[in-house]
């Protein structure tokens, strides 16, 4: 999936890699009963897209998901995802986490996958990645609970050296929207062991009052308050307000004590 429609150069290029796709400028959907997809995915979601979501019936799960840098920097990205099931990279301007579910004589049950009672249904299957798709809309506004999902995954893979710390855990793990369910879901990550790990997560903060947000604002410079609105106007996408609501929401909980480890 592409947050913003691929240019006609783009769609000529992926629409070469696969003649029987669904495929339109935001959306690339392929199933294969045989053979081999021709593209690379890490490729595609480097130059194209924004996530990526694969399954096979011998048991592999594999998400790609895709930021801005400046929404998600590699630093913070490497503190969850530092290799094995979940690893990040910086490919230009985009940092990238390849999240991946691969256990051993697993043969996928798509039934148990897509809640289904009949005959496989194409449309239940395309509805994961839109949802996982929100949960990565919720990293880019500053909530780090997919990462850490993700630092979980290797834990339960046991691709974690005993003496590792656990990484700061996040607020509102307890209460996993949707978005985050599925993820978890869809990569196997024990309820248990979210649970156990959601003793030390702290309840998250209440929405800012529209009087804070006011009252933030009013502190910005005049040339600061010029440079937000015309990246704001500028913007085809959500990367600009994701960037504003983030530094927004950092600087109201600067004065908080830290996330332990």
């Amino acid at each position: 999936m592409a947050d913003k429609p691929l240019t006609d150069g783009q769609l000529a290029h992926v629409r070469a890699l696969s003649t029987r796709a669904d495929l339109t400028r935001h959306s690339f959907v392929n199933t294969y009963q045989w053979g081999d997809f021709k593209g690379d995915p890490q490729k595609l979601v480097e130059d194209c897209y924004d996530a990526h979501l694969y399954f096979a019936n011998w048991g592999t799960r594999q998400v790609i998901l895709r930021w801005p840098a400046t929404v998600l920097p590699l630093a913070v990205a490497r503190t969850y995802c530092a290799g094995g099931s979940a690893t990040s990279r910086q490919s230009g301007p985009h940092v990238l986490i390849t999240l991946t579910s691969d256990p051993e004589d697993c043969v996928e049950d798509f039934e148990d996958l897509f809640g289904l009672d009949h005959e496989y249904d194409e449309d239940r299957s395309q509805e994961w990645l839109p949802s996982i798709t929100r949960a990565r809309e919720q990293v880019a506004q500053g909530d780090l609970r997919l990462l850490y999902l993700a630092w979980l995954l290797g834990l339960r893979n046991d691709e974690l050296d005993d003496g590792e710390h656990e990484p700061p855990v996040p607020p509102g793990l307890a209460q996993l929207p949707e978005p985050l369910s599925d993820l978890a879901t869809f990569l196997r990550i024990d309820e248990d062991l979210v649970e156990a790990a959601a003793r030390n997560s702290p309840h998250p903060a209440p929405r800012p009052s529209l009087g804070a947000c006011r009252a933030w604002a009013a502190a910005l410079a005049p040339k600061e308050k010029d440079r937000v609105l015309a990246g704001l106007l500028h913007d085809e996408g959500d990367q600009a307000l994701s960037v504003l609501r983030r530094r927004f929401l950092h600087d109201q909980t600067a004065l908080a004590s830290s996330p332990t480890v």
